[in-house]
Protein backbone atom coordinates (compact mmCIF):
# COMPACT_ATOMS: atom_id res chain seq x y z
CA UNK A 1 0.00 0.00 0.00
CA UNK A 2 0.95 3.68 -0.57
CA UNK A 3 2.24 5.10 2.56
CA UNK A 4 1.04 8.29 2.17
CA UNK A 5 -2.37 9.99 1.18
CA UNK A 6 -2.46 12.67 -2.12
CA UNK A 7 -3.79 15.92 -1.59
CA UNK A 8 -4.72 17.36 -4.77
CA UNK A 9 -6.70 19.99 -6.87
CA UNK A 10 -7.52 19.06 -10.02
CA UNK A 11 -10.15 20.53 -12.66
CA UNK A 12 -11.79 18.64 -15.63
CA UNK A 13 -9.29 19.53 -18.71
CA UNK A 14 -10.91 21.82 -21.20
CA UNK A 15 -10.38 19.02 -24.20
CA UNK A 16 -13.21 17.53 -26.82
CA UNK A 17 -13.87 13.93 -26.67
CA UNK A 18 -10.82 11.74 -27.56
CA UNK A 19 -8.86 14.80 -28.70
CA UNK A 20 -4.97 14.33 -27.82
CA UNK A 21 -1.92 15.94 -29.06
CA UNK A 22 1.40 13.70 -29.47
CA UNK A 23 4.47 14.87 -28.67
CA UNK A 24 7.89 15.30 -30.27
CA UNK A 25 11.31 12.79 -30.77
CA UNK A 26 9.34 9.78 -32.06
CA UNK A 27 10.47 6.25 -32.98
CA UNK A 28 10.45 3.77 -34.89
CA UNK A 29 7.98 1.77 -32.79
CA UNK A 30 4.87 2.10 -31.76
CA UNK A 31 1.86 0.41 -30.08
CA UNK A 32 -2.03 2.01 -29.84
CA UNK A 33 -3.03 2.52 -25.88
CA UNK A 34 -6.68 2.90 -24.58
CA UNK A 35 -7.63 2.47 -20.76
CA UNK A 36 -11.36 0.89 -19.81
CA UNK A 37 -13.27 2.33 -16.91
CA UNK A 38 -13.67 -0.34 -14.00
CA UNK A 39 -15.38 1.46 -11.88
CA UNK A 40 -19.11 0.95 -11.21
CA UNK A 41 -19.95 4.56 -12.20
CA UNK A 42 -19.44 6.84 -15.55
CA UNK A 43 -16.07 8.02 -14.96
CA UNK A 44 -14.12 10.99 -17.32
CA UNK A 45 -10.34 9.50 -17.42
CA UNK A 46 -7.55 11.92 -18.65
CA UNK A 47 -4.48 8.89 -19.76
CA UNK A 48 -0.67 10.39 -20.21
CA UNK A 49 2.19 8.55 -21.68
CA UNK A 50 5.95 9.83 -21.32
CA UNK A 51 8.89 8.19 -22.90
CA UNK A 52 12.49 8.52 -22.21
CA UNK A 53 13.32 10.51 -25.69
CA UNK A 54 10.68 13.65 -24.32
CA UNK A 55 7.77 12.47 -26.44
CA UNK A 56 4.93 12.62 -24.59
CA UNK A 57 1.28 11.66 -26.03
CA UNK A 58 -2.43 12.39 -23.71
CA UNK A 59 -5.89 11.33 -24.47
CA UNK A 60 -9.11 12.96 -22.80
CA UNK A 61 -12.04 10.43 -22.77
CA UNK A 62 -14.74 12.04 -20.75
CA UNK A 63 -17.62 10.32 -20.08
CA UNK A 64 -16.86 6.19 -20.06
CA UNK A 65 -19.11 3.91 -18.67
CA UNK A 66 -18.84 1.38 -16.27
CA UNK A 67 -16.53 -1.49 -18.11
CA UNK A 68 -16.51 0.71 -21.50
CA UNK A 69 -13.17 1.62 -23.16
CA UNK A 70 -12.18 4.70 -24.28
CA UNK A 71 -10.52 5.21 -27.76
CA UNK A 72 -7.01 3.86 -28.66
CA UNK A 73 -4.44 6.81 -29.35
CA UNK A 74 -0.92 6.25 -30.70
CA UNK A 75 2.43 5.76 -28.47
CA UNK A 76 5.67 5.77 -29.43
CA UNK A 77 8.95 3.91 -27.09
CA UNK A 78 12.22 3.23 -27.49
CA UNK A 79 13.26 1.83 -24.63
CA UNK A 80 11.74 -1.08 -22.27
CA UNK A 81 12.71 0.71 -19.38
CA UNK A 82 12.07 4.38 -20.04
CA UNK A 83 8.01 4.38 -20.40
CA UNK A 84 5.92 6.74 -17.69
CA UNK A 85 2.42 6.98 -17.15
CA UNK A 86 -0.56 9.37 -15.60
CA UNK A 87 -4.19 8.17 -15.49
CA UNK A 88 -6.69 10.42 -13.40
CA UNK A 89 -10.40 9.37 -13.62
CA UNK A 90 -12.87 12.27 -12.63
CA UNK A 91 -16.48 10.79 -11.49
CA UNK A 92 -19.69 13.66 -10.83
CA UNK A 93 -20.98 13.31 -6.96
CA UNK A 94 -18.08 11.54 -5.80
CA UNK A 95 -16.63 13.28 -2.56
CA UNK A 96 -13.21 11.05 -2.96
CA UNK A 97 -12.75 11.92 -7.18
CA UNK A 98 -10.60 12.57 -8.55
CA UNK A 99 -8.47 9.41 -8.20
CA UNK A 100 -5.20 9.28 -9.41
CA UNK A 101 -2.91 6.18 -10.33
CA UNK A 102 0.53 6.34 -8.48
CA UNK A 103 4.13 5.18 -7.74
CA UNK A 104 5.44 4.64 -4.59
CA UNK A 105 9.23 6.32 -4.52
CA UNK A 106 8.39 7.61 -8.22
CA UNK A 107 5.56 9.73 -7.18
CA UNK A 108 3.55 11.20 -9.87
CA UNK A 109 5.12 9.07 -13.15
CA UNK A 110 4.18 5.34 -13.02
CA UNK A 111 7.22 3.23 -14.73
CA UNK A 112 6.12 0.68 -17.17
CA UNK A 113 7.84 0.01 -20.27
CA UNK A 114 6.52 -0.91 -23.88
CA UNK A 115 8.63 -3.81 -25.08
CA UNK A 116 9.99 -4.33 -28.68
CA UNK A 117 7.92 -7.90 -29.04
CA UNK A 118 4.89 -5.10 -28.50
CA UNK A 119 5.33 -3.11 -31.10
CA UNK A 120 2.07 -2.64 -33.53
CA UNK A 121 -0.27 -3.97 -30.89
CA UNK A 122 -2.80 -2.73 -28.42
CA UNK A 123 -2.65 -2.34 -25.02
CA UNK A 124 -5.70 -1.99 -22.79
CA UNK A 125 -4.86 -0.39 -19.65
CA UNK A 126 -7.65 -1.28 -16.54
CA UNK A 127 -8.62 1.60 -14.32
CA UNK A 128 -10.28 0.11 -10.88
CA UNK A 129 -10.61 2.19 -7.95
CA UNK A 130 -8.04 0.56 -6.12
CA UNK A 131 -5.05 0.07 -8.81
CA UNK A 132 -4.76 0.61 -12.57
CA UNK A 133 -3.52 -2.56 -14.22
CA UNK A 134 -0.92 -2.27 -17.48
CA UNK A 135 -0.96 -5.15 -19.54
CA UNK A 136 2.30 -5.27 -21.12
CA UNK A 137 5.37 -7.27 -20.72
CA UNK A 138 6.32 -5.17 -17.96
CA UNK A 139 3.31 -6.72 -16.08
CA UNK A 140 2.82 -3.22 -14.04
CA UNK A 141 0.30 -2.08 -11.60
CA UNK A 142 0.01 0.92 -10.01
CA UNK A 143 -1.70 2.29 -6.42
CA UNK A 144 -4.90 4.42 -6.76
CA UNK A 145 -5.31 7.09 -4.62
CA UNK A 146 -8.44 9.67 -3.79
CA UNK A 147 -7.91 13.28 -2.84
CA UNK A 148 -7.64 15.60 -0.51
CA UNK A 149 -8.13 19.67 -0.39
CA UNK A 150 -5.06 21.51 -0.10
CA UNK A 151 -3.84 24.21 2.15
CA UNK A 152 -3.70 27.22 0.44
CA UNK A 153 -3.97 27.67 -2.79
CA UNK A 154 -4.23 30.07 -5.87
CA UNK A 155 -4.89 30.64 -9.47
CA UNK A 156 -3.17 29.43 -13.06
CA UNK A 157 -3.95 31.17 -16.23
CA UNK A 158 -1.79 30.18 -19.49
CA UNK A 159 -1.18 32.38 -22.21
CA UNK A 160 -0.35 30.96 -25.33
CA UNK A 161 2.34 33.07 -27.33
CA UNK A 162 3.67 30.21 -29.30
CA UNK A 163 1.76 30.03 -32.47
CA UNK A 164 -1.90 29.91 -34.34
CA UNK A 165 -3.10 26.80 -33.20
CA UNK A 166 -1.34 25.14 -30.17
CA UNK A 167 -2.38 22.32 -27.47
CA UNK A 168 -1.00 22.96 -24.19
CA UNK A 169 -0.31 19.91 -21.09
CA UNK A 170 0.56 20.92 -17.72
CA UNK A 171 1.36 19.29 -14.96
CA UNK A 172 1.62 20.63 -11.40
CA UNK A 173 3.37 19.35 -8.33
CA UNK A 174 3.35 20.42 -4.63
CA UNK A 175 5.93 18.40 -2.88
CA UNK A 176 5.42 19.69 0.33
CA UNK A 177 1.48 19.37 0.63
CA UNK A 178 1.49 16.63 -2.05
CA UNK A 179 -1.09 18.79 -3.98
CA UNK A 180 -1.10 17.65 -7.67
CA UNK A 181 -2.96 19.63 -10.88
CA UNK A 182 -3.13 18.66 -14.62
CA UNK A 183 -4.48 20.61 -16.80
CA UNK A 184 -4.75 20.52 -20.76
CA UNK A 185 -6.34 22.43 -24.05
CA UNK A 186 -6.40 21.96 -27.18
CA UNK A 187 -6.75 24.65 -30.35
CA UNK A 188 -5.56 27.75 -28.55
CA UNK A 189 -5.13 30.79 -30.67
CA UNK A 190 -2.10 33.05 -30.34
CA UNK A 191 -2.51 35.57 -27.91
CA UNK A 192 -5.31 33.37 -26.29
CA UNK A 193 -5.42 32.67 -22.45
CA UNK A 194 -7.05 30.32 -20.66
CA UNK A 195 -9.68 30.40 -17.64
CA UNK A 196 -8.08 31.01 -14.32
CA UNK A 197 -7.80 27.70 -12.65
CA UNK A 198 -7.12 26.96 -8.93
CA UNK A 199 -4.19 24.93 -7.81
CA UNK A 200 -3.04 24.49 -3.99
CA UNK A 201 0.72 25.38 -2.58
CA UNK A 202 2.97 24.94 0.41
CA UNK A 203 6.32 25.93 -1.13
CA UNK A 204 8.00 23.40 -3.09
CA UNK A 205 6.83 23.67 -6.18
CA UNK A 206 7.82 21.79 -9.94
CA UNK A 207 5.99 22.02 -13.16
CA UNK A 208 6.30 20.04 -16.40
CA UNK A 209 5.03 21.88 -19.33
CA UNK A 210 4.49 20.70 -23.16
CA UNK A 211 3.17 23.14 -26.06
CA UNK A 212 2.51 21.29 -29.46
CA UNK A 213 2.42 23.92 -32.30
CA UNK A 214 -0.28 21.75 -34.06
CA UNK A 215 0.29 23.79 -37.46
CA UNK A 216 4.25 23.77 -37.42
CA UNK A 217 4.83 20.45 -36.01
CA UNK A 218 6.67 21.45 -32.97
CA UNK A 219 6.81 20.49 -29.53
CA UNK A 220 8.27 22.84 -26.61
CA UNK A 221 9.07 21.07 -23.87
CA UNK A 222 10.58 21.60 -20.27
CA UNK A 223 12.05 19.04 -18.23
CA UNK A 224 11.91 16.24 -20.37
CA UNK A 225 10.79 13.16 -18.15
CA UNK A 226 11.29 15.51 -15.01
CA UNK A 227 9.89 17.81 -13.43
CA UNK A 228 11.49 21.93 -13.41
CA UNK A 229 11.27 23.84 -9.65
CA UNK A 230 9.84 27.13 -9.83
CA UNK A 231 8.49 27.67 -5.84
CA UNK A 232 5.31 29.21 -5.29
CA UNK A 233 5.52 31.62 -1.69
CA UNK A 234 3.03 33.02 0.59
CA UNK A 235 2.82 36.52 -1.42
CA UNK A 236 0.95 34.06 -4.55
CA UNK A 237 -1.60 32.96 -2.24
CA UNK A 238 -5.07 33.47 -3.64
CA UNK A 239 -3.28 35.41 -6.11
CA UNK A 240 -3.27 34.80 -10.08
CA UNK A 241 0.12 33.37 -11.12
CA UNK A 242 0.30 33.69 -15.29
CA UNK A 243 2.40 31.23 -17.34
CA UNK A 244 3.47 33.24 -20.50
CA UNK A 245 4.31 30.31 -22.77
CA UNK A 246 6.56 30.95 -25.94
CA UNK A 247 8.80 29.39 -28.34
CA UNK A 248 11.70 29.53 -25.97
CA UNK A 249 10.44 30.01 -22.34
CA UNK A 250 8.00 29.65 -20.04
CA UNK A 251 7.93 32.97 -17.92
CA UNK A 252 6.34 33.02 -14.33
CA UNK A 253 4.47 36.01 -13.93
CA UNK A 254 3.63 35.86 -9.92
CA UNK A 255 3.54 38.44 -7.31
CA UNK A 256 6.43 36.97 -5.68
CA UNK A 257 8.38 37.73 -8.41
CA UNK A 258 9.19 36.94 -12.17
CA UNK A 259 10.53 33.61 -13.26
CA UNK A 260 11.52 31.21 -15.90
CA UNK A 261 11.99 27.95 -17.46
CA UNK A 262 13.61 27.63 -20.72
CA UNK A 263 12.12 25.66 -23.73
CA UNK A 264 13.54 22.25 -26.22
CA UNK A 265 11.98 22.89 -29.10
CA UNK A 266 11.91 18.85 -30.50
CA UNK A 267 9.76 17.76 -33.95
CA UNK A 268 6.35 16.25 -33.03
CA UNK A 269 6.38 12.48 -34.16
CA UNK A 270 2.58 12.35 -35.01
CA UNK A 271 -0.73 14.70 -34.08
CA UNK A 272 -4.13 12.98 -33.81
CA UNK A 273 -7.94 13.31 -33.16
CA UNK A 274 -9.08 9.92 -32.27
CA UNK A 275 -12.97 8.69 -31.59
Amino acid sequence: MVAWRLSVNMIMPPMSAASFSAGSDGTDETASAGITNSFTETASILLAHLSGTGAIEWLWAPNLAPGATSPYFTVNFADANHDYWICTAWIDGDSNSPYCALSEGELIWKKCGIDDSEAGSQITMNFTPTKVYYPVVSACSAQVSTMESPYETFNIQIVNNVAANVSIFLYYVDFNSMTMMTYCQNGMALGESTPPFTAGLLGLDSWLLQAVDVDGQLAYVTGGTGFSQINLYDADANQTVVLDVSSSQVTFNKPSGQETLDLTSQTVFLIQTVG
